[in-house]
């Protein structure tokens, strides 16, 4: 028996049970279907009954609509669950597990939405991937693909994201990648070869092969990369570095980087000395090999005695020393991290060498070897090293004091570092020498990591040990910055100094406002609440009530450092001043009451 008929027949009255039984009589679709369902009611007795029950509705007398199309209902209803179908037709089989043996405990509705915002695209995808991988401990079978479809996300934090989950299954995870691995493939591919790499570096070799012989640009990319650590494929690398695609040639020398044969030395060099310069520069830091320091310093020493022979008497020959002298700062730049005696020696020549040769002041060569040669000393991490950099202090223009600063930091006492560098800071609010010692200040020092609520610096050095003259001196030449960062508990003249210039630095907006605030908390000052609360008193004042919401949303997070017992202060405070967006203050009062709370 066909159910076409009986299902526009259920659909029709599904509307007119919404629509209402008045229409029934007027409906075209019904009268359109009754000749075909009494045609076929002569063969099948159900859809006579069907069509009596149809045309009774159609024309159902004086009152009788709804009480028509009800009992047509009840007959449509009947036969179409009667007829349906609960389940697909065919043989059972095993579902692909991938050949892992996760569980799939997990509730569906708990999953939709991550595998969602595995998937698809948008914001706020981030923090429902976060928030899920915090609670759960278990991976889901379910979630294997979608994770691996999110490798070529379009937001790198997702990418990498996706990335590390998938790590933390192990090598287990590898053959599900492999069999959602396209060699034609973009981004997502790429980074599947640079998760295999991760999880089981030399064993899977021959795939790293194949993948090189058979695959597009993006993905064989990650494959050269992924030998970096099987000298065996040095020959292979070596002639790929003459590929005519600048990506397959960078990801050649990134994986030489690893290797310390002549073979490998000669290649990385013969790129820095060609067109590949600008990505030969990084591997031949990274590449370690001992000849390595060797043949760079060669190449520096011919470099230079070109230089030292060049003559300047035309355009065409400056153009030319223009180029020999980038080339010998190349050179230069290739050393970082070289730590051979013979290298130490040679920057310390060059860095005496512009001072004598004008060749290097074209283009203002001179500050830049000079600079690059200070960097690289003061990389080798050594005692004779910073005692070179020591001893820089008042020459070469000072063209070098950071690095002078930075290594009389790491090597001597604190004491010393003060009495040597302070006064160089006198010479005035503009002066290079201040600018170059607080730029290092600010590098090498945070405020303690309690108070740290915006991470101002993440490369923050805690063993370097601060002088506690810093913080007055650097406040009193108005260096705010530093100068808070600095501040010890206890220290009751700099909680003036800082109290008095809260007073000119209180405006919402003011570069110096957060840090004065955070600089009273280090100190441990103990009526932060009361100046936090004149702080909010005097924009209240002057509030511009567009901008007022935005900076105390920034201000908030300062307000939740105070203790819980300022939780009642804050909350009087917000009560009793009725100003557009300062409700948002009973945010910080709810954070401050259940502080101490677990």
């Amino acid at each position: 028996m066909s159910m076409a008929l009986i299902h526009e027949v259920y659909e029709e009255v599904r509307k007119l049970m919404i629509a209402g039984s008045d229409m029934v009589s007027d409906n075209f679709k019904l009268k359109k279907i009754l000749p075909a369902m009494q045609k076929s009611g002569a063969s099948v007795p159900v859809f006579a009954r069907v069509a009596e029950a149809m045309e009774a509705a159609i024309n159902p007398g004086t009152g009788k609509s709804a009480e028509k199309l009800l009992e047509l209902a009840n007959i449509v209803n009947a036969i179409v669950y009667t007829q349906g179908e609960t389940g697909i037709q065919g043989e059972i089989e095993k579902v692909d597990c991938l050949g892992l043996s996760y569980p799939t405990n997990t509730p569906y509705r708990k999953l939709n939405p991550l595998i969602t915002a595995l998937t698809t695209k948008g914001s706020g995808r981030l923090e429902i991937i976060r928030s899920f991988y915090e609670q759960e401990n278990d991976q889901d079978l379910r979630l294997i693909i979608p994770l691996i479809e999110a490798l070529g996300d379009g937001y790198p934090e997702i990418a990498n994201l996706a990335g590390d989950i998938l790590k933390e299954c192990g090598q287990a995870i590898i053959p599900a990648l492999k069999k959602q691995f396209d060699l034609n493939g973009g981004k997502r591919d790429a980074k599947i070869i640079d998760l295999i790499s991760d999880l089981a570096g030399k064993t899977e070799k021959e795939f790293y092969l194949y993948v090189i012989e058979n695959s597009r640009e993006e993905v064989k990319v990650s494959a050269i990369k992924a030998l970096k650590d099987l000298p065996e494929y040095e020959d292979l690398l070596i002639e790929l570095a003459d590929d005519k695609k600048k990506e397959i040639r960078a990801a050649v020398l990134s994986a030489l980087s690893r290797m310390q044969t002549d073979s490998t030395v000669n290649c990385l060099l013969n790129a820095v000395r060609g067109k590949d310069r600008d990505i030969a520069i990084e591997p031949i830091k990274l590449n370690d090999a001992p000849k390595m320091a060797q043949m760079l310093l060669e190449e520096a020493e011919k470099s230079l005695q070109s230089i030292q022979a060049s003559d300047m008497t035309s355009e065409q020959a400056e153009a030319t020393v223009k180029k020999q002298v980038e080339y010998f700062i190349t050179v230069l730049d290739c050393m970082l991290g070289k730590k051979e005696p013979e290298i130490f020696e040679f920057l310390k020549k060059c860095i005496e060498l512009p001072t004598n040769l004008p060749q290097f002041k074209i283009n203002n060569a001179k500050d830049t070897v000079i600079r690059t040669a200070a960097r690289n000393i003061l990389a080798l991490a050594n005692e004779a090293a910073y005692d070179f950099l020591l001893s820089s202090i008042n020459k070469y223009d000072n063209l070098i004091l950071d690095y002078s600063f930075e290594a009389a930091i790491r090597s001597k006492s604190p004491e010393y570092v003060f009495e040597h560098y302070s006064p160089l800071l006198k010479k005035g609010p503009k002066s290079f020498e201040r600018k170059e010692i607080t730029k290092v200040i600010s590098y090498c020092s945070d405020f303690e990591p309690e108070y740290q609520i915006w991470n101002y610096n993440p490369v923050h050095d805690d063993e370097i040990k601060w002088d506690q003259r810093w913080a007055k001196f650097l406040l009193e030449l108005d260096e705010i910055s530093t100068g808070c960062r600095l501040v010890t508990k206890g220290d009751t003249k700099c909680i003036q100094i800082i109290l008095e210039k809260l007073k000119k630095h209180r405006k919402f907006g003011d570069q110096h406002l957060t840090n004065l605030i955070l600089g009273l908390f280090q100190a441990g000052y103990e009526k932060v609440s009361d100046a936090i609360i004149e702080v909010l008193e005097f924009n209240i004042k002057d509030h511009n009530k567009y901008s007022f919401r935005y900076y105390l949303d920034n201000f908030i997070e300062l307000i939740k450092l105070l203790p819980a017992d300022d939780a009642q202060s804050i909350e009087a405070f917000a009560t009793e001043h009725n100003v557009d967006g300062l409700e948002k203050l009973f945010e910080a009062v709810w954070h401050l009451k259940n502080k101490n709370k677990k």
